[in-house]
């Protein structure tokens, strides 16, 4: 736990009890630190999760190529069902960031 020494506020490095970027003093003592170290992490792993779903639309064109016995029809939809459940998945999700927090969110998605 750090003391911010301007304000006395108290700092958890795991859990922010307040948080308001607009406050110059408080963003150059840990903000900044706080935001880059999110921002390095989970953009590399969205990436990642976009690229999964994204992959459906490769594989289902080369499966054509392949032999598989599915109309085009069949393979666009299920290109479009990839996208759509990853899709609708994120809607809870931004739910229980609020409610278990970013980390077990993140955690919970990652691991099913």
């Amino acid at each position: 736990m750090q003391t911010c020494q301007k304000s006395n506020l108290k700092i958890d490095t795991t859990d922010l009890s307040q948080w308001n970027p607009e406050d110059q003093q408080q963003w150059e003592s840990f903000g900044k630190k706080v935001a880059f170290r999110n921002l390095w992490v989970s953009v590399p792993c969205l990436l990642c999760g976009f690229a999964v779903w994204m992959y459906w639309g490769v594989i289902t064109v080369q499966m054509l190529n392949l032999g598989f016995p599915y109309t085009k029809a069949q393979l666009f939809t299920l290109m479009a069902i990839a996208g759509l459940s990853g899709a609708t998945l994120r809607i809870p999700s931004t739910f229980l960031i609020r409610m278990a927090g970013g980390r077990n969110t993140i955690f919970l998605l990652l691991c099913s």
